[in-house]
């Protein structure tokens, strides 16, 4: 599925900048954060299950191993995508930044730690329980994101659990400026 993760008016956009920020930020987000969602298949998924109705120890091992195995195949992919958004982020001449999407990976992941060093996580700093945006097949995480610069405030942070159409839950917040 190619379906983009982040969509912004440019054209707003290049009217609020003087220039536009190396390339297209949505091209560029997209094709990073959707180019290896994670290495699990369907039948990785059914192993998953499996190990949670019949919790058997030798199935929970052997299980485990191979989930593990794909989950840091998958993370150590994603890794130079984060380093190379982080160096993004960190080069840009803009005063205010906003980065959001599916990182496919969890708050403790290096991906997030990476692109979120130097800005505030909206979810951590204004939503309320577990803040789980991925809800299918038993995996219930929190892998979709929006990050700001210090110099912006998000606030009122929620998962909206009533869109029943995707595998991911949306994230959204209010945004303001720090004075």
């Amino acid at each position: 599925m190619t379906e983009k993760i982040v969509q912004l008016n440019e054209e707003v956009i290049k009217g609020q900048i003087k220039e536009p920020v190396r390339g297209s930020v949505e091209e560029t987000l997209n094709e990073l954060l959707e180019a290896e969602a994670n290495k699990l298949t369907k039948a990785d998924k059914v192993v998953y299950e499996d190990m949670l109705k019949s919790p058997e120890k030798e199935k929970v091992k052997s299980g485990a191993r191979l989930l593990i195995r794909k989950l840091a195949e998958a993370s150590a992919i994603r890794a130079p995508q984060a380093d190379t958004i982080a160096h993004e982020i960190a080069a840009s001449p803009h005063p205010y930044i906003i980065v959001c999407g599916d990182f496919n990976d969890t708050p403790i992941s290096y991906t997030h730690r990476t692109i979120a060093q130097d800005l505030d996580d909206a979810f951590t700093q204004s939503g309320r329980g577990l803040g789980i945006s991925y809800n299918q097949n038993r995996f219930y995480f929190r892998i979709d994101n929006i990050l700001t610069s210090k110099n912006l405030r998000a606030y009122n942070c929620t998962v909206d659990r009533s869109i029943k159409e995707s595998d991911h839950y949306p994230i959204w917040c209010y945004i303001t400026k720090r004075y």
